[in-house]
């Protein structure tokens, strides 16, 4: 990874009053910045709830100090807030529950930040030394009582990591069965093309061979290909040929034969028309002022993008044909399938604990109750979420728009996937594409992703922009989404992430 990255520290919340404090003798009296450098990916089976958040090794140096320290910071993949940060070497599973036993001592009131320094500067830092200092200090009952409740969460989080690591096995089983249809796919594609292009280059007839001189004119508009076969022209008569036939018919509903009546590229011709029957085509005749386009065909080639392969519709660039398949693979998934919850969890007796609590149980309508009466924007997309998943696209829509237009960024990347594959709404590629570049813009690191492959393909209401292209890649990258640094990579660029946030795109 090797990458820089700006973190925020947040000073009310746990990685600063807790971790920060007890594992480096400094807590910030304010939200910062903090500058991570020469940070690598960890993979750690004790880290949890990885769709959201990611895990990184850094450098970094604190405000009162120009020395480079080590730490593991838990970053959010949205606007990479810090969660939480243990020493370089430690174990995760280990610090954990010391982080936990120090916050519920700090909201207890019982600890401060300043007796984390203390212990820091005091070089207290296992468990066993903070258990025998702060009972000294504060009693043995409330450090045993702070234990044996960081233990139970401790419980109840490792039960969600074991079935958040089910859920991701299923996720997976279900990502390769995806790979295998879209391997599929790209094979009935490829085949199909390499055909097409042999046919159609076959097909094409030499100048000798031409009644005149003279080359031919594609003729206007596209047309169904409805019928194409072997005939003999001029029947009854001296003179016979073998020709092709194909009965095309035009946008306004009209159809008509047209025939090709030249002895060599006979076979090739049929072919190709064989290929295209029930496909949009365009095609050429001679000059129209000699040759008639009624009567006459030189060439058929394939309108568009569009194929139609054993009944089945497919696009050269897999646009529609992807966003069909992921429509089939969410459909055929359950609920519980798409996330992590706990039955025993219990989230508190306020509004929010009590919708989480709801939730958790799967007591889904009673949670998207309790989300609409917190009505703040992110408690609406909550509910709109349960929705998508209930297969009620209409109103996750509905609350979708309420989020985002009171501005609660998480909602944007959603709104681009209704409107990009139809869920709830016609497909509409121009909000789909409005709604990715406003979450890209706020920070979503998926939809400068996928703002990043519209501009570089040109497809969901994105014009190909190789510029806009590398930009939404490079930002992508630099906040770890690894695809979009494959992507980058394969056009030929490479990115520079600068201190300052900025990026810097070079040619490789």
């Amino acid at each position: 990874m090797n990458k820089k990255i700006k973190a925020l520290i947040k000073a009310e919340e746990h990685a600063n009053l807790d971790s920060f404090s007890f594992r480096y003798g400094y807590y910030f009296l304010e939200d910062s910045m903090l500058d991570l450098f020469n940070c690598t990916e960890i993979k750690d089976k004790f880290i949890r709830d990885l769709d959201i958040k990611r895990a990184v090794s850094a450098s970094f140096k604190l405000p009162n100090s120009s020395k480079a320290l080590q730490g593991q910071f838990i970053l959010m993949k949205n606007n990479n807030t810090i969660v939480t940060v243990i020493r370089g070497g430690s174990a995760f599973k280990a610090e954990e529950f010391l982080s936990e036993t120090l916050r519920i001592l700090r909201e207890d009131g019982d600890i401060t930040p300043d007796d984390n320094v203390q212990m820091f500067q005091s070089r207290i830092k296992s468990t066993a030394e903070v258990v025998k200092h702060l009972s000294e200090k504060i009693g043995t009952k409330k450090v045993k009582a702070a234990e044996a409740k960081a233990e139970k969460i401790i419980e109840k989080l490792a039960e969600a990591l074991r079935k958040s690591n089910e859920r991701a096995d299923k996720a997976l089983l279900v990502a390769n069965e995806e790979k295998a249809k879209r391997e599929k796919i790209e094979q009935e594609l490829a085949q199909f093309k390499a055909e097409y292009t042999a046919n159609q280059s076959i097909a094409y007839i030499t100048d000798e061979e031409q009644p005149e001189p003279s080359d031919s004119e594609w003729n206007p508009g596209t047309y169904m290909l409805i019928k194409a076969y072997s005939d003999i022209d001029n029947r009854g008569r001296v003179f016979q040929k073998a020709v092709v036939r194909i009965e095309l018919e035009s946008e306004n509903g009209e159809r008509f034969t047209v025939k090709n009546n030249w002895a060599r590229g006979h076979v090739e011709r049929i072919k190709l028309a064989n290929q295209l029957m029930g496909q949009r085509v365009i095609y050429s005749t001679w000059k129209s002022h000699i040759y008639s386009p009624k009567i006459w065909f030189k060439n058929i080639a394939l309108a568009d993008s569009q194929v139609t392969i054993d009944g089945q519709s497919f696009s050269l660039e897999l646009e529609e044909r992807m966003t069909n398949l992921a429509k089939d693979v969410v459909a055929n998934l359950t609920h519980e399938e798409h996330t992590n919850y706990s039955e025993d969890f219990h989230y508190g007796d306020d509004p929010i604990g009590r919708a989480n609590s709801a939730y958790m149980a799967k007591d889904y309508d009673e949670a998207i109750r309790l989300y609409l009466e917190i009505n703040e924007p992110d408690s609406i997309n909550a509910a709109a979420d349960i929705l998508f998943y209930q297969g009620k696209y209409e109103k996750c829509l509905k609350y979708k728009h309420q989020s985002a237009e009171a501005g609660f960024i998480g909602a944007f990347g959603g709104l681009a996937k209704a409107y990009r594959e139809g869920w709830g709404a016609e497909v509409d590629y121009k909000k789909s594409s409005y709604w990715t570049l406003k979450g890209a813009e706020g920070g979503d690191v998926i939809c400068m992703t996928l703002a990043g492959g519209g501009y570089a393909y040109g497809v969901f209401g994105f014009e190909k922009d190789e510029e806009k292209a590398c930009y939404w890649l490079g930002m992508a990258s630099c906040y770890g989404d690894q695809s979009s640094e494959g992507m980058l990579n394969g056009r030929g660029y490479g990115v520079e992430c600068l201190e300052d946030g900025r990026i810097k795109i070079y040619k490789i």
